[in-house]
């Protein structure tokens, strides 16, 4: 999971634990008004199907604010075909691996 976080209340350190459906992933630690980004790692074991929660806290009081400027989850999943059709998008470099198709002729546009 990706996590992007400005900064409100200048010259104040910023503390953010952040959990994955009800999981603790770890904290952010930044000052000032900076944009903090970091990453980390969330067990395929916490996914739920359907919606998940992301809860951020602050950790060092009232004064302690900052903005969501993104988030973002990253993880590996299945599109099965719909009637031996399949309409994905892939970052260059990335492995797909296509199967479930009922057709041998199927063809691969990039």
């Amino acid at each position: 999971m990706d996590v992007a976080l400005q900064g409100v209340t200048d010259g104040r350190k910023h503390g953010v634990n952040r959990q994955f459906n009800g999981a603790t992933l770890g904290e952010m630690d930044f000052l000032g008004m900076a944009l903090a980004q970091q990453s980390f790692p969330v067990e395929s074991s916490l996914l739920q199907n359907g919606s998940n929660t992301v809860t951020l806290t602050a950790l060092n009081g009232d004064n302690d604010v900052s903005l969501v400027q993104s988030i973002a989850l990253h993880y590996a999943h299945t599109m099965p075909p719909t009637r031996d059709w399949l309409r994905a998008t892939a970052s260059a470099g990335s492995e797909l691996r296509l199967t479930g198709f009922t057709n041998p002729q199927i063809r691969v546009l990039t």
